[in-house]
């Protein structure tokens, strides 16, 4: 079910106190559906089902990886080996350590696309955790704050909790880019035009 609870956000009135941490707390309250006597909503549902999926997949991609280095380091072995042996019989050494070389260029190729695929696998591993994070509302701390944003003079930046630890920017910001984030700031802070 519902339940009525009460979310403390700092609240500074006067953003020279804010540096210092200084600040009294402004109480808002608000209605949020709790995790243990809820169920789960769908959204939440379709992000744990996306996760565990992209961790198999992430788990499967980072062995394939690592296979792919044992056998590079393997086929270079073998190259040098070869031709460490080839001081007498250059030809047949030299065939079979350009079998070796193509079985280095080969893995390294493999090893390079598995890589990127891992990479981009992490990169939507984190997104999806912290989209439950934001779900559950144990998001506060674990995301960009917007610190390098503030402006020290605005007005209302302080009283709502716009920038800094556990503030809206960081419930919003899934950019990865400091262009995305700067402009996130930017539409946070800045008066809207109205036409």
């Amino acid at each position: 079910g519902l339940r009525q609870s009460c979310l403390r956000l700092p609240c500074n009135r006067d953003p020279s106190s804010a540096r210092e941490g200084q600040g009294a707390s402004l109480n808002i309250s608000y209605i949020e559906n709790v995790a243990d006597t809820a169920p789960e909503t769908a959204a939440l549902a379709g992000y744990r089902d996306e996760l565990r999926n992209i961790k198999t997949r992430l788990e499967k991609a980072r062995s394939q990886k690592y296979h792919s280095l044992i056998a590079i380091i393997g086929f270079l072995s073998l190259v040098v080996v070869l031709l460490a042996i080839a001081r007498g019989n250059v030809s047949g050494t030299l065939a079979l350590s350009a079998i070796s070389v193509l079985g280095v260029s080969f893995e390294l190729r493999r090893y390079i696309g598995v890589r990127a695929s891992s990479l981009e696998l992490a990169h939507r591993n984190d997104f999806y955790e912290r989209g439950i994070s934001r779900l559950t509302g144990t998001w506060r701390g674990k995301g960009i704050t917007g610190q390098e944003f503030v402006r020290h003079h605005h007005l209302y930046q302080w009283d709502l909790n716009i920038l800094g630890d556990g503030s809206l920017f960081e419930l919003l910001c899934t950019t990865r880019s400091n262009i995305g984030a700067e402009r996130l700031a930017s539409y946070l802070l800045d008066p809207v035009d109205v036409v």
